[in-house]
């Protein structure tokens, strides 16, 4: 009879714990939902505060570097019978399989201009591997000395003086004109920056960039920390790069936004020798700063063809700015599907064998 009553009294409970449970679900929805609101407003109310400090910064750059005072101007790259050469070592005589010629690039021209038709967009370099892609391009940013010719950035001719120039960079014994009427070409291969996508550093896409400029100017005041501030977010927003990922750190990113991060981080390298100078060349009417020139070494070649595509997407709103961008890759498809090449030049043993 114990037993039984016991039986009968958890019955009868049964309903009421039934009904425990199902308050204790409605209960734990209803907070779960309260968290995802309060999560909602918290992401809202951040975006709110960035924008409000990207309008403060606008107003800063009111006195100084406002839009119309801080222009970008379209860069121009020319060369001109370019060649060079290299002193044939012991080890290339004894274990080269293929026959070595005299020159890695031999009299090559090339002319990228926003002001004329025939000249402008991306310029693409395509070829066999050792047909001079890569050598062409470190003439072009000044890393190497050319044997010959000509090497014309922003309307300013650099000549090859062997007794003041080193033999490491061209570009770091030339006169204090060039440095700051114009900016620097970057050469960018797959290599370039791809510590800061890969290392879970503390510092946000927009702080790294902020960063460059004062680890590399001596020179620094409020008018040039408003300036770099606006060239950070401006080339973040040519390229793509949404508020959330300027937030984020650079290995929390998509592999596509990686990439858009690192080519900001160029067009910020880029630029900063003509960043130095503003207040030497300021006047009433502006500061004039150069878009960027950009020498892409295979940098695409590894990827899909998703990828690819929102990062020439990127390129070509550079480029529509005014932006020099010249590609060495195995893989021009990943451009010529867009509209943004504007010649391409084919390599065979260091000479153009044609232009399109």
């Amino acid at each position: 009879p114990f037993a039984g009553s016991c039986v009968r009294d958890k019955r009868e409970r049964m309903p009421c714990n039934n009904v425990m449970r199902t308050y204790h679900v409605i209960i734990s929805a209803v907070l779960l939902k309260l968290v995802a609101v309060l999560l909602l407003l918290l992401d809202f109310l951040a975006a709110t505060c960035i924008g409000l400090h990207a309008v403060c910064v606008c107003d800063a750059l009111g006195t100084s570097f406002e839009h119309h005072r801080l222009q970008l101007i379209p860069s121009k790259l020319q060369a001109r019978e370019l060649s060079q050469s290299y002193p044939e070592t012991l080890l290339s005589k004894l274990f080269s399989t293929e026959p070595k010629r005299k020159y890695a690039v031999e009299r090559v021209t090339l002319k990228v201009d926003h002001q004329s038709d025939s000249s402008a967009g991306i310029a693409l370099l395509v070829g066999t591997s050792g047909s001079g892609k890569s050598v062409l391009l470190r003439l072009l940013a000044g890393q190497e000395i050319p044997k010959n010719g000509v090497l014309q950035i922003n309307d300013i001719e650099l000549h090859r003086q062997k007794h003041e120039t080193s033999k490491n960079n061209f570009l770091n014994d030339v006169s204090d004109e060039f440095k700051k009427r114009t900016v620097r070409p970057v050469v960018m291969d797959r290599y370039y920056q791809q510590d800061a996508c890969h290392t879970s550093q503390s510092k946000t896409v927009e702080e790294y960039l902020l960063q460059l400029r004062r680890g590399s100017l001596a020179q620094s005041n409020d008018d040039m920390e408003q300036a770099n501030i606006f060239l950070a977010q401006k080339f973040m927003t040519l390229l793509g790069i949404s508020p959330a990922d300027a937030r984020s750190k650079p290995f929390n990113l998509s592999v596509s936004s990686q990439f858009l991060f690192r080519i900001a981080c160029g067009c910020m390298e880029s630029v900063l020798p003509s960043l130095e100078s503003c207040n030497d060349h300021g006047n009433n009417d502006g500061y004039i700063i150069y878009c960027p020139i950009l020498l892409l070494d295979e940098l695409l070649d590894f990827e899909c063809t998703s990828v690819s595509q929102r990062v020439s997407g990127g390129l070509q709103t550079l480029c529509s700015v005014g932006a020099v961008i010249v590609v060495a890759t195995h893989k021009p498809h990943h451009f010529t599907n867009s509209n943004i090449v504007g010649q391409t030049i084919t390599l065979v043993g260091g000479k153009v064998l044609h232009v399109s």
